[in-house]
């Protein structure tokens, strides 16, 4: 299914709109259960330890029929970290499985963030939506 990729500054409502999508669409009547979190949990579920199958948490992920990944790009880089989210990205691509993804990285720096071959994935899998505006977090506070 399509998939769509939620793009703009800190605290302009990604995540936010990424929840409205879901309850949009379990009003539309879609049913599947969505599996949601951001990228960073994801990536501590699965770390490495004594009685945690990364793999099985890996494929709770990627199977879920429709997915919410917030904050992508967000983590700090590492080797490990390029790997899962890519394979999560190729997985869902392949077989053109519906997610929601939120990143605060600009959309030209995208690919240096999370590689060239992820982005390059992602722009073609997803309707891209940039948000713009001013942190509504610190608004709020003032």
């Amino acid at each position: 299914g399509p998939s769509l990729l939620l793009l703009g500054p800190t605290g302009t409502g990604k995540t936010y709109q990424g929840y409205g999508a879901l309850r949009r669409l379990s009003v539309m009547g879609v049913n599947a259960s969505p599996a949601a979190s951001p990228i960073a949990d994801i990536y501590a579920k699965m770390r490495p330890r004594p009685n945690v199958d990364s793999e099985a948490v890996f494929e709770s992920y990627a199977h879920a029929p429709l997915l919410f990944v917030d904050d992508l790009g967000a983590a700090k880089e590492s080797p490990w970290v390029e790997e899962v989210t890519t394979r999560l990205v190729n997985y869902r691509y392949d077989r053109g499985l519906a997610t929601i993804f939120t990143s605060n990285v600009p959309p030209k720096q995208l690919g240096e963030k999370i590689g060239e071959r992820v982005a390059s994935r992602l722009t073609e899998m997803c309707r891209v939506v940039v948000l713009k505006g001013q942190d509504r977090r610190l608004a709020g506070a003032a």
